[in-house]
């Protein structure tokens, strides 16, 4: 596929707009953003048009505002636009069109700083339709709940936001007790322990009792497999996404959990969103994992026989 900037008239219009006043490049930019020209936007930005605001509006609001569209949005995401402004209510056609695309967007508006009282309407939003586990994972920061954002938003009756949140902590725990009667076992980690596609392992986080899983794992020897940790349920929540967000996923990274297979464990944590990724020390998991392999290959290691 040919990319627009290969055009020469493209690259004439760009050394127009790099030579051009502040006032053209962002008057342009503006123009750029209501005909979706992508490569424009991406390159005026470059070239330093305001992005803070037109017309009193935040550009991010206002192009969701004019456009409804997925990959200007995105852009602007990408280009590292504030979300501040942005409201809920201006992001219905997203909803529309694919409501689990959607949320995955506005987790991305979440992470880029959208008002709280907006992020309460998301989740009054969320728990009215059904799509409880949707909160914790595209309207929640890390370590919230969603009945203190909810109350700081001021935007619903407390006690009735309790009724409708999901999943309850001690129904998790109870949940907990009967899927592992018998004890954790690898089995009982991966099979579905609810209808919305949560797994035994996804389960153990939601009720607290991560701290049973890692004993299984150290006293049997064994380690994670990543793809139980990326399997997300009809939420798009994991095992990694639940961690983060209840700002413990650097209990996952324990040297004797990886032990068995610690090139897994720097696989995983490449694969920890970036919202989470300020939760890990980088250079001491290295070091960890370091150690492990050097252990892991004295032991395999044959022992020469004795001398004599």
């Amino acid at each position: 596929m040919t990319d627009v900037r290969d055009d020469p008239r493209f690259q004439g219009w760009l050394a127009r707009m790099k030579a051009s006043t502040q006032e053209e490049k962002d008057s342009e930019l503006a123009f750029a953003i209501d005909n979706l020209g992508y490569a424009q936007v991406e390159e005026l930005i470059d070239a330093g048009a305001k992005t803070e605001a037109t017309g009193g509006i935040p550009l991010l609001a206002w192009a969701i505002r004019r456009t409804d569209d997925w990959k200007m949005t995105e852009t602007l995401l990408d280009k590292g636009l504030s979300a501040q402004g942005v409201k809920f209510g201006d992001l219905w056609a997203f909803f529309e069109e694919d409501r689990e695309r959607a949320y995955k967007l506005l987790g991305r508006i979440v992470d880029a700083g959208m008002d709280i009282e907006e992020r309460a309407r998301a989740a009054i939003d969320a728990l009215e339709k059904g799509d409880d586990g949707f909160v914790e994972r595209s309207v929640l920061r890390p370590g919230e709940d969603a009945v203190s954002v909810i109350d700081a938003g001021k935007a619903h009756d407390k006690n009735n936001v309790l009724q409708r949140l999901q999943p309850d902590a001690e129904e998790m725990k109870n949940l907990f007790e009967k899927h592992f009667a018998n004890g954790v076992t690898a089995e009982k980690l991966k099979e579905e322990a609810a209808p919305s596609g949560m797994t035994g392992f996804m389960l153990a986080v939601r009720a607290d009792r991560f701290a049973d899983v890692a004993a299984y794992f150290e006293s049997k020897g064994v380690s994670p497999d990543v793809a139980d940790l990326l399997q997300e349920d009809r939420f798009g929540a994991s095992v990694i996404t639940l961690m983060g967000h209840r700002r413990n996923i650097a209990r996952l990274f324990a040297p004797a959990i990886w032990a068995a297979r610690p090139d897994d464990a720097l696989i995983t944590m490449e694969k920890v969103p970036e919202r989470y990724q300020p939760q890990l020390d980088k250079p001491r998991l290295a070091r960890d994992i370091a150690h492990l392999r050097l252990s892991k290959q004295m032991k395999s290691r044959p022992v020469a026989p004795p001398k004599g």
